[in-house]
């Protein structure tokens, strides 16, 4: 019956309150006998409560990069070889800022209809109407879990393209000895989610938000595209996370060795998934 209903809610998206999940229809859609079920859920309160608990188990963010990778693989390909007329600073800044807007755009679009983002964020709201006890404590520390993997995944993913792009952390410490500064990659990977979870609840009431509305050239490029607000949020944390270093070693080899270094990362991702047992995404978030 679990298993039934969270395939209910995959379908159909989950609300706050529940009231769309009957009883009687979970009950035809398990195929289990009618008084099998009310044995074990006298009430419908009860089985509510065991079914956030396995939808906040079953809401895993992923880990996989899916698609974006193709994307971003793609994306890259096209801008073989080098031009020859801007310094490789700007070279890099111009393919840096391209890869971003187009990864940043393509997991905006896909986290906004994923089934699995819109329960892990309706999970987060439920939280909010339960009472402090042991189901909002499981609840919590389950999507705290899930959270947490799909951050470590996305953080050392940064981090290793980071270098291949020649960018180093900024220092949030101010010339200090970092002990007391977060580690900048994991930051990012927080920061990220949230902003965009934030933007996903706002994209629920604003469909259009999403939509790619200017034609411009932000964050130092010289080729213009078109952006959404999502793309420019989403790249402003990531540049503001990190900043370029030297660009004496820009180039075909380091635009290669990306491509490279991010299918690998692709096939990381899944196989840590795998270990986790977390839902597969479409494009991470």
């Amino acid at each position: 019956m679990l298993a039934a209903a969270v395939e209910m809610v995959t379908l159909h998206g989950l609300t706050v309150s529940l009231d769309h999940i009957r009883l009687d229809e979970v009950i035809e859609a398990a195929g289990v006998a009618r008084t099998s079920a009310y044995r074990r859920w006298p009430y419908k309160d009860l089985f509510i409560a065991d079914l956030l608990v396995e939808l906040a188990r079953a809401s895993g963010l992923g880990s996989g990069w899916g698609t974006t990778d193709e994307l971003i693989v793609e994306t890259l390909s096209e801008m073989l070889p080098r031009p020859s007329d801007v310094s490789a600073a700007q070279d890099r800044t111009d393919v840096v800022v391209e890869v971003l807007r187009v990864s940043a755009q393509a997991d905006v679009e896909d986290v906004h209809t994923s089934p699995h983002w819109r329960t892990h964020i309706a999970l987060q709201a439920t939280l909010l109407g339960l009472p402090d006890g042991e189901l909002r404590t499981t609840i919590a520390s389950t999507l705290r879990r899930s959270e947490e993997r799909f951050g470590a995944v996305r953080a050392a993913s940064f981090r290793r393209l980071a270098e291949l792009w020649g960018y180093r952390p900024v220092d949030f410490d101010g010339g200090g000895d970092g002990r007391d500064a977060p580690d900048a990659y994991d930051q990012l990977a927080t920061s990220l989610s949230s902003t965009m979870t934030g933007l996903v609840i706002r994209a629920t009431s604003d469909p259009g938000l999403v939509t790619p509305s200017w034609r411009i050239a932000p964050f130092g490029t010289t080729r213009r595209a078109a952006w959404s607000t999502p793309a420019l949020a989403l790249v402003q944390v990531v540049l503001s996370h990190l900043e370029p270093g030297s660009a004496d070693d820009w180039g075909d080899r380091r635009i290669r060795a990306a491509i490279d270094e991010i299918r690998e990362l692709r096939a990381s991702a899944e196989a840590h998934a795998r270990r986790h047992g977390d839902q597969p995404t479409d494009r991470p978030g």
